[in-house]
Formats: structure tokens, sequence, C-alpha cells
């Protein structure tokens, strides 16, 4: 299943190489997210007291004009796959030449699954969000402390990649910094939609396996529902305002990456959002000078469950490339010839502002 302008449904079939066998793709074998390509430099630096690793920064060449991906790590078992997430993304990009790059591609990630300094939500500690094993608490009051347990791990990592984000320029001096990727696998996935929301300087977002605020604050708020508090509804209300999501994702670049059988981050129960979070991104009033507004894609695959494959990896390196990358006065000839405006299923071809895009190939 998919949706929006320009994405490829491709089915991700487990092999027996696979740590899940045959049927629904559930695990992540990391390697092979690296898509076989050379593993890329590694620098580790401190951005804003934050150990921050990037990756790519030896192989950038031209004059200094870098796009940047930040890649999105909120859980320790995503640590396994960041070197192979900015192999597979990096050595995608590299393969597609120089023709029609107007920017290099650097990627960033928290050298740490850090979970950051103690910071009280709704005046509890994370010792006290926590729910003891032996928890003989009732239902709702359960539910109550696991949500705010959760959104106190999801705001901690959010805090940290803003963080970065706002210091990176100032720790890499020389480069010039012309746009901003999130990308993110599950937790890392669902910042990512944070990100695009809230931060104007992330134009281009390729969340994998999370769900937007929006549908996580519907399910919160819905009627009747015990795990809602006056304090986390306040949190809330920025999502449930139309006016404020038109402005919040106008003009933003959108790929929402989906297994479909997953069971924690089901596309079902964010499709009317995303639906609607797309006809928010082609609003005017935030796109950049020369565009016509934003873009909103996604693909659900079939048989993967709540995990990265090698076809993810694929199509967020290739929208990075064409929506981040891309020389925007390239003739279309050049283009064309390093897979920008390849042709897909129905030829058809979409010019939008100052990037070419046309449907996926496989």
């Amino acid at each position: 299943m998919f949706g929006g302008p320009g994405v490829p449904v491709v089915a991700a079939v487990p092999d027996a190489t696979s740590h899940s066998g045959f049927g629904t793709l559930n695990k992540v074998d990391y390697p092979t997210l690296g898509l076989g390509h050379p593993l890329p430099s590694e620098v580790k630096i401190q951005v804003g007291g934050l150990p921050v690793a990037v990756w790519g920064l030896e192989e950038v060449e031209g004059d200094g004009k870098r796009g940047v991906v930040v890649l999105v790590v909120a859980r320790a078992k995503e640590d396994l796959s960041t070197p192979y997430l900015a192999q597979g993304i990096l050595g995608q990009v590299a393969l597609k030449g120089s023709k029609a790059k107007a920017r290099n591609l650097i990627i960033v990630t928290l050298a740490r699954n850090g979970s950051g300094p103690e910071k009280p939500v709704f005046g509890k500690s994370a010792q006290q969000l926590q729910v003891p094993s032996n928890a003989t608490m009732d239902r709702s009051a359960l539910k109550l402390t696991l949500n705010q347990y959760q959104y106190r791990r999801r705001q901690i990592a959010l805090d940290e990649i803003e963080q970065l984000i706002a210091a990176l320029p100032a720790s890499l001096p020389g480069l010039i910094i012309e746009e901003w990727a999130a990308t993110g696998i599950s937790l890392g996935g669902f910042i990512a939609w944070k990100l695009i929301h809230d931060n104007p300087r992330v134009h281009i977002g390729i969340p994998i396996d999370g769900l937007p605020f929006e549908s996580i604050s519907k399910r919160l708020s819905s009627p009747g529902s015990p795990s809602i508090t006056p304090d986390l509804q306040n949190v809330l209300l920025p999502f449930t305002d139309p006016a404020q999501g038109r402005k919040a994702y106008s003009g933003k670049k959108i790929l929402g990456l989906f297994g479909k059988e997953s069971t924690f981050a089901p596309f079902t129960h964010a499709e009317g959002d995303i639906r609607q979070i797309e006809t928010w991104t082609e609003n005017q009033d935030q796109g950049k000078e020369g565009e016509k507004g934003g873009i909103l894609a996604w693909d659900v695959q079939e048989n993967v469950g709540h995990t990265c494959t090698v076809q993810m990896v694929k199509q967020a390196a290739e929208w990075v490339w064409r929506y981040g990358m891309v020389d925007p006065t390239a003739d279309e000839g050049a283009a064309a010839a390093e897979g920008v405006g390849s042709t897909g299923s129905t030829g058809e071809k979409k010019k939008r502002g100052s990037f070419l895009k046309k449907v996926f190939s496989r």
C-alpha cells in the first residue's frame, strides 16, 4: 500500500539469513542495511555538550556546501543500526554522481543513546514514573503512569536532537548547512515527525515506523480515556489545532515508511492524520521562495512488522537526494541521467518549484 506521489510498493520478503526466517520480517539484519557499500568515515565531536558522531565528513568535497541529514537514534537498540544506516544512505547517494548535485551530504547522530539529565515531568522524576514489577495499581493509574513515562522518554530524546541542530553549525566551522533533514526508526521515527512539525529548519523528513504526534495525541485524548491529564492536554493542544498544523507542515518534504504488520506503529491508526498532513504540506504559506508548497508520500510494506528494511534505506537515500541535494538549475537530461525523475509505473512527471519530481522507479 502506498500513497502520495513517487513511492514504490516494494514487499520485503525475508530470506534464510534473516533473524525472522520466512514470514513477516520483524527484526533488523543490521549489516544488510549498509547495502554492501564501503563504511563511511566517522568523526566524533562535542556539540553543545553532547557527544556526536559525524558520518561522511572526510569524504565531503567541493566548495563547502553540505546538506545535513540528522539521523535520530533514540534507543540503545538502534545504536546497532546507526553505522549501517549511514553506510547505506551515504553509499546510495554516492552512486548518483555529481552532475546534478548542488551540495554534499553528512549524517550526524548522537554518539550514545543518552537519556539526558534528570528532568521532572509533571512534577515526577523518572524513577517515580517507572512502574515497579509488583505494582498493584488499578488499570487507569497504570495507563496514566506509563503514558507520562513514555512522554518523558520522547521529550528528552527530542530535546537532545534540538540541541544538536542548534549547536552544530558552530561546532563544524567552515560548513555551510543549507538543508536539514531528519530520519529515525521507531521512537526515532516519532521524533523525526516531531522535528518536522516543531523545527522550521527541518524541511525534509523520513520517519520510519513512527507515528505523527497527531495520531498519538488523539489516542491519548480520546473521550473517556483515563490516560490524559491537564498537563499532558496542554502538550497535545498544538497537534489538535488545524491552523497550527498548516503552518507547521507547510512546504515540508516528508516520506513516511511503515511495516504493514507493525503493531507498535500501525499505519491504519495514523492514515487519516497522514492524509490531513499531506494537505498541510502542500500549503504555500511556509514554502521556500520559488516552491509551490511541500509533498508527503508514504509506503506501507507488505510482510514487514516493526522494523527497517533495505528497501526503506534505499527510499530514504532517494528522498534525501531528490529534495536535499539536487541542483535546482540542472537540466532535465542531466538530472534524469543521475536518477532524478526516473520513470515509474505511470510515467507521470511532476515539477514542483526548483526540484524535478517524478515517480520512483523500482
